[in-house]
């Protein structure tokens, strides 16, 4: 992004760059002077001559389809893609001097992209444009639409990243319709190129990889990244196509017909245009609304500002936008807590709460996701062998602890324990007494208690009658047992013991049809402990009503 200054001017900036970069006096005016990258450019501008591409007639055909715009700025007629919505706008920085934004208005400007600062081409230390704040200011107060850009000389990704905080840091109370930009140029002096970006001689893949880093952070935070370098920069020091296949390229070319034919979203034509109100020569430049350029958004809104959802659950947000077709990008505040795809699709991870931004360029609407444990699904009740109830359950996902209550008529619940186990016995129930309990899970997070829905169950109602041994015989190294018809029992599970009666159960025969039950092949003269259990399935909840032991020795 070049300049022109004459003068005294001039002859302040050429004494400043003789003095080396120092680390001393961080942050001094002198320093900040001396560390801009783009004060010799300011001072030797290129004319459009020493970069105008010649491109055959056949060859501007298959690349723009031979359309053409003339320039208020330079007066010049320009080939530009057919078919897309072009609009003029120019960039500027400290070295535009002061400007008045009203005339700059007036004479048609269509947008602005400001400096926001520069990396020292020396140091590598970040600095604000003299301007910035004002030509923020002025341009707002005019109704200008706006983007920023800082002249990079980041030669890592950390560095990119840093240099994309430093410019969300200065657009911050600003309303930003256009690209957050970064302007990827070598820095000059009398000699040529110099400075840190030039000397650290990348690779096209790791020049790529720093741009992505850059756009990567920008968009992160909602807002629009693009990356602006010059033809040969493009082609010969990065993967322009990969970065273009995400976001907007900014083409610089000084030239009426440019034979670049990578993608690109905004074209500077030229350094040497004129328009009232700033008293220099100006950058000037096309947007061609098209490719992956994300358009001026008027507004977005969503179709909910607040969702619940249990871990595991999903919610799909709709994003409406206009104009209609406009790209919408999606972000978490917490992806530990709720996730949402590039679609939309919101995925509760874990209790708390998290917002869900959708942004279409500067424009933004947010929904706020709560997040509470999964619905705890009880799978047993039964009858201890004391008479009491036992519940059971499966883990809640995002649960920490279990929160168990009882009612006795099914509406008023009364909390009587809390567990981080996955069953509760309820010791303090009177005998034969119809119950009903909920189990809820919970957990808290920053001081908030998240609860899952309600499980209710009910007790003696469902639970099956109690299993009546009818007979128990022993012979032939075989026992048989046969026991009454339980109540409401819609199978029969058989347990047996060798280690006595208060010894360990293994589950032997599940006795679907029938009550009897043969155990063959024992030993003789041995004796064995039964337990048989009276079972009720209903609502996918498994009730099973109390039991006695039975000893039986083997003849």
């Amino acid at each position: 992004m070049r300049k022109q200054i004459c003068g005294i001017a001039l002859v302040m900036i050429l004494a400043l760059l003789s003095v080396p970069a120092m680390a001393a006096d961080t942050g001094s005016a002198a320093e900040a002077a001396a560390q801009d990258p783009e004060a010799y450019h300011a001072a030797h501008r290129t004319t459009e001559a020493a970069e105008n591409q010649i491109v055959n007639p056949a060859e501007r055909v298959m690349l723009f389809a031979n359309s053409t715009m003339k320039s208020s700025y330079t007066g010049k007629t320009y080939v530009v893609p057919a078919g897309k919505k072009i609009t003029e706008g120019i960039d500027v920085s400290k070295w535009d001097g002061t400007i008045n934004w009203s005339k700059v208005k007036a004479a048609g400007t269509d947008f602005a992209i400001i400096r926001a600062g520069y990396t020292g081409y020396g140091n590598g230390s970040q600095y604000t444009d003299d301007t910035y704040a004002t030509n923020m200011k002025n341009a707002a107060a005019v109704g200008m639409p706006v983007g920023v850009y800082i002249y990079s000389q980041a030669t890592t990704t950390a560095e990119a990243k840093k240099e994309a905080q430093f410019c969300l840091n200065a657009v911050k109370g600003y309303s930003i319709k256009l690209p957050i930009v970064m302007d990827v140029e070598f820095a000059e002096d009398s000699s040529g190129y110099t400075g840190r970006l030039y000397q650290a001689k990348l690779s096209k893949s790791q020049q790529t990889s720093i741009c992505l880093a850059f756009c990567e952070t920008i968009k992160a935070a909602g807002y629009t990244p693009m990356v602006y370098a010059n033809r040969s920069m493009l082609t010969d020091n990065m993967n322009a196509s990969t970065i273009s296949a995400k976001y907007p390229i900014w083409l610089a070319n000084y030239t009426t017909s440019t034979s670049y034919s990578g993608d690109y979203s905004y074209w500077q034509y030229s350094e040497t245009g004129r328009v009232d109100g700033i008293n220099t020569a100006i950058d000037c430049n096309f947007r061609i609304q098209s490719g992956n350029q994300i358009t001026e958004t008027a507004s977005i809104s969503l179709n909910a500002s607040s969702v619940e959802r249990a871990c595991g659950y999903t919610k799909q947000l709709t994003a409406t936008v206009k104009p209609s077709g406009t790209s919408v990008t999606w972000t978490s505040s917490n992806t530990a807590i709720a996730k949402v795809s590039s679609s939309g699709k919101v995925t509760a991870v874990s209790p708390g709460k998290a917002t869900i931004t959708a942004a279409a360029g500067s424009v933004k609407a947010t929904c706020t996701v709560t997040v509470r444990p999964a619905k705890v699904d009880v799978t047993q009740l039964k009858r201890t062998d004391a008479g009491y109830n036992q519940l059971s359950w499966n883990k809640s996902a995002g649960s920490s602890n279990y929160r168990i209550y009882r009612s006795s008529n099914g509406t008023s619940y009364t909390a009587i324990g809390t567990t981080t186990g996955t069953s509760y016995t309820d010791t303090s129930a009177t005998a034969d007494k119809a119950y009903y309990y909920k189990v809820i899970g919970q957990k808290t997070v920053s001081g908030t208690t998240y609860k899952s829905v309600n499980s209710a169950v009910a007790s003696r109602a469902k639970i099956p009658g109690r299993v009546s041994i009818s007979s128990a015989k022993s012979a032939s190294r075989k026992i048989t047992i046969r026991w009454k018809t339980a109540s409401k029992a819609d199978y029969y599970t058989v347990y047996r013991s060798t280690t006595g009666k208060s010894g360990s159960y293994k589950l032997v025969k599940t006795v679907k049809s029938g009550t009897t039950y043969t155990s063959a092949k024992l030993t003789k003269g041995k004796t064995y402990y039964f337990r048989i259990f009276s079972v009720r399935n209903t609502g996918g909840i498994r009730y099973q009503a109390k039991v006695r032991t039975y000893t039986i020795r083997v003849k």
